[in-house]
């Protein structure tokens, strides 16, 4: 058994048709969720066994593991006002996150502020309604698409895929600069035309905030995993999980 740890997980990290939850709170749900009760109704939908695929420091995985082989979309852009990667965020400060995404298509997105441990760094916020425009919201039905929930400590804000061209949150620094903090951001874009399985783009941002004073570092992330800062590498049960995930719960976007 032992030799066939290493041969089991890449087979279920083996590519797999690019599939996706189309709702946020799918990624909260467990992988293997328990048989239902009675035993005659339809058996529920698995999840992402709380992970959010954002390549923060809990999380590890960004969305590209899932997703692959699309064309690479135009108008993805994050920005944040007042900018604290110049030169670092000030304790009890609000800032202002958004990510314009591309009109044509669908997009999905998961954003998070941690600090080095992987806990929620301060507070973040979904616009409210009462602030949203038409950009924010579901082509149909004009419903809501952005949503925020806690999860082990972690503060999670995301976009359903339902033709949301934006995604705006606020983000409120810790109250007292204890180091720097982390802001990930995935997104998934899927060209409702295009119908092949390998049709999805991922876009990922990693961005490191010093506090207030200290030296500023940005970057994009390319690729697909990557471990929280420090370690050595995922552990084989994530491995085998993110692939399970991929291969038999999750769904095209639509």
């Amino acid at each position: 058994m032992r030799r066939l740890a290493p041969l089991l997980a890449l087979a279920v990290l083996a590519p797999s048709p690019a599939l996706a939850f189309s709702e946020f709170e799918a990624f909260g749900r467990p992988i293997f969720p328990p048989p239902p009760e009675p035993p005659d109704e339809p058996d529920p939908p698995g999840g992402g066994g709380g992970r959010y695929f954002t390549g923060a420091p809990a999380d590890g995985f960004t969305c590209a593991v899932c997703h692959f082989g699309g064309a690479a979309p135009r108008g993805v852009e994050l920005t944040i006002q007042p900018d604290p990667t110049v030169d670092g965020y000030r304790p009890r400060t609000e800032y202002r996150i958004e990510l314009a995404l591309p009109l044509d298509g669908l997009s999905a997105a998961n954003v998070e502020v941690a600090d080095f441990s992987g806990r929620a760094a301060g507070t973040l916020a979904a616009v409210p309604v009462g602030s949203q425009t038409a950009a924010d919201r579901c082509v149909v039905g004009d419903a809501i698409a952005s949503h925020e929930i806690e999860h082990e400590g972690r503060r999670i804000v995301g976009l359903d895929a339902c033709g949301a061209i934006r995604l705006r949150t606020t983000w409120v620094a810790p109250e007292t600069a204890t180091g720097p903090v982390w802001l990930n951001v995935g997104t998934v874009w899927t060209n409702e035309a295009n119908n092949e399985p390998t049709g999805d783009h991922t876009t990922v941002f990693a961005r490191v905030i010093p506090p207030f004073g200290g030296t500023s570092s940005a970057g994009r992330v390319e690729g697909g995993c990557r471990a929280a800062p420090g370690s050595g590498g995922a552990p084989l049960a994530l491995l085998i999980a993110c692939g399970a995930l991929a291969r038999l719960y999750r769904r095209k976007l639509r």
